[in-house]
């Protein structure tokens, strides 16, 4: 039930995001992506008996543990560098098409779970 929860809320956010995307929103959109990250790589932190911390800590500590591969950790990195330049305010240093794939590639994430 706890699972089915967090996933809704995670799929609120997502929708957001895409409504947020589709009016032209990028920024905002890559900061609620960047939560909605952030909090599956916790739940999947707990799922894999990894320890909660930073985003990248828990994401290079997923991946040894066999939660994803090399290749999704880097993906990762990436979306987690778009949001965090959302969330300070770096909005010249990513574009709409980072924004989209940062937004579906979470998207596609939180759905595998």
């Amino acid at each position: 039930m706890r699972s089915l929860a967090k996933a809704e809320v995670w799929t609120d956010a997502l929708d957001q995001a895409k409504e947020l995307l589709h009016a032209g929103y990028k920024d905002p959109a890559c900061i609620l992506a960047r939560v909605s990250l952030e909090s599956t790589l916790k739940d999947l932190a707990e799922k894999f008996s990894v320890t909660e911390g930073s985003l990248d800590r828990m994401n290079a500590d997923l991946c040894k543990a066999g939660a994803y591969n090399m290749a999704k950790q880097k993906q990762i990195t990436a979306w987690a560098e778009i949001g965090n330049k959302a969330a300070h305010g770096d909005w010249g240093k990513y574009t709409d098409q980072d924004a989209t794939a940062m937004v579906s590639g979470v998207e596609m994430l939180v759905a595998d779970l």
